[in-house]
């Protein structure tokens, strides 16, 4: 088949699936970490790109030690447990983590925390509270929940004990296991 005879469907085909194209954006992206042995000043800092795939765990943390250097919040990460995750339900909940945090700052918290864990139906629950001023706009919570919906899932945002947003997600087992999502 020479270009000029391809048809689109044909081209398509040829393309890996969208999810495959996330899988590989978010393990790129997540391994582009700071190597402070090579920083030239303060102002700007030398990256290197670790060999290793790094897990969206470490993508994680690594965007809370981001915000932390860039927005002065403290942001705490329990989320091993997503290790045991199938990889597109990792991403999925990395995209929702991301969006979470992104919607947190703006809120202007003093600490955020994120935790990951099993739950003993088999599935996954996703929380992430901040003492900032409660969620209150609908588009914030809308685009979180356009992504829960892709996982089946299942979103509750609710005010904090102490003030603040608590974020819920809750991933069903037959997402959650290693062979699904």
């Amino acid at each position: 088949m020479s270009r000029p005879d391809a048809t689109v469907e044909e081209i398509l085909g040829l393309l890996p699936d969208l999810d495959d194209l996330e899988v590989l954006r978010l393990r790129l992206f997540s391994a582009a970490v700071r190597d402070p042995g090579k920083e030239w000043d303060s102002s700007s800092a030398y990256t290197t790109v670790d060999k290793r795939i790094v897990t969206p765990g470490a993508a994680v943390r690594a965007l809370g030690d981001q915000i932390e250097d860039s927005q002065q919040i403290t942001v705490g990460t329990d989320v091993e447990a997503g290790e045991q995750l199938a990889e597109k339900a990792q991403v999925a909940l990395y995209q929702i983590i991301r969006e979470s945090l992104n919607q947190a700052v703006r809120r202007r918290p003093l600490k955020i925390e994120v935790v990951l864990g099993e739950r003993e139906d088999g599935g996954f629950q996703t929380e992430i509270t901040d003492d900032g001023v409660e969620e209150r706009r609908r588009a914030s919570i809308e685009a979180i929940d356009e992504r829960v919906k892709i996982l089946n899932g299942r979103l509750s945002i609710d005010s904090g004990e102490h003030g603040g947003t608590l974020v819920r997600v809750v991933v069903p087992p037959y997402v959650a296991a290693a062979g699904g999502g």
